[in-house]
């Protein structure tokens, strides 16, 4: 039954009603303590102590609770986990939509809309970048993280994501330029060899809505595989206390010298290894 209720869940996962707003996202699973920290630490004092993360998970669960029976089925979990992720994007989309504004201007130069000659003059400076080795393989280690990671044109790996057809790791001038070509033939809606602003954000938005579909899929069938962790008694519901129990483990794993409580201390210490370890 957990299986069909979860194929339900992804289908009617980005149904939006008026509802409590969630607590901030979970993070901080496996050994980053740090992150584990900053996700529940309420009071932003640095120390999360059990009394504050359990008033966490109430929160987390009461918000999950939308019909507040005093348990969570499956499409509830995987609704607030889903809202839970659009929260997450409303900035990177925000920030999105403003560089793809900046870059309209920039293509654009002043007019109303992007020429095709300007189009590939901007294809020219991207592949001269990388057909002469000026552009680095990946964004640096200390870049901010993209919850939505597209591909960019300022990075090798980016310019093979976004052109290279065939995947074999290559991008010859060929099929750079056919690429190209067709991106600019479906961002061209009215056929008439220009692109105007609307156009532009059109095609992009239709990237970014693909790629949130594809995030989306991936995390909320992560959701439904760990409802089924959560619901210990396998009811297709899961009761405050198993919700906790689950959340009490992750602290106590976290709280690396058993002092009940998790801080710059425990961020210092090495982690545990594993059972299969030593």
């Amino acid at each position: 039954m957990t299986h069909t209720l979860l194929f339900i869940a992804l289908a009617v996962a980005q149904t939006t009603t008026n509802t409590p707003t969630p607590p901030p996202t979970f993070a901080g699973h496996g050994n980053n303590v740090q992150n584990f920290i900053n996700a529940h630490d309420l009071n932003k004092d640095g120390v999360l102590t059990r009394e504050e993360f359990e008033s966490f998970r109430r929160q987390r669960f009461d918000a999950s609770d939308f019909d507040r029976n005093g348990h969570i089925d499956l499409l509830e979990y995987v609704r607030e986990f889903d809202e839970r992720i659009d929260k997450r994007l409303k900035p990177e989309l925000d920030a999105t939509h403003t560089m793809t504004e900046r870059r309209f201007q920039s293509l654009a130069k002043g007019q109303s809309h992007i020429s095709r000659e300007r189009y590939d003059e901007s294809g020219n400076r991207a592949f001269a970048a990388y057909s002469e080795g000026k552009l680095p393989e990946t964004l640096p280690a200390d870049a901010p993280r993209s919850t939505l990671d597209l591909p960019t044109n300022h990075t090798k790996g980016g310019m093979l994501a976004l052109y290279d057809r065939n995947s074999d790791g290559t991008l010859p001038r060929e099929e750079y330029d056919q690429m190209r070509d067709e991106q600019f033939k479906r961002t061209d809606a009215n056929r008439d060899g220009k692109l105007s602003r609307h156009e532009y954000e059109a095609e992009f938005n239709q990237r970014i809505h693909a790629r949130i579909h594809d995030l989306k899929t991936r995390e909320l069938r992560q959701a439904g595989v760990r409802f089924g962790v959560l619901d210990k008694d396998k009811n297709d519901e899961i009761r405050w206390d198993e919700y906790l129990a689950s959340g009490m483990s992750l602290f106590k794993r976290t709280d690396r010298n058993n002092d009940g409580k998790v801080d710059s201390v425990d961020v210092a210490m090495p982690a545990p290894a594993r059972a299969s370890e030593g």
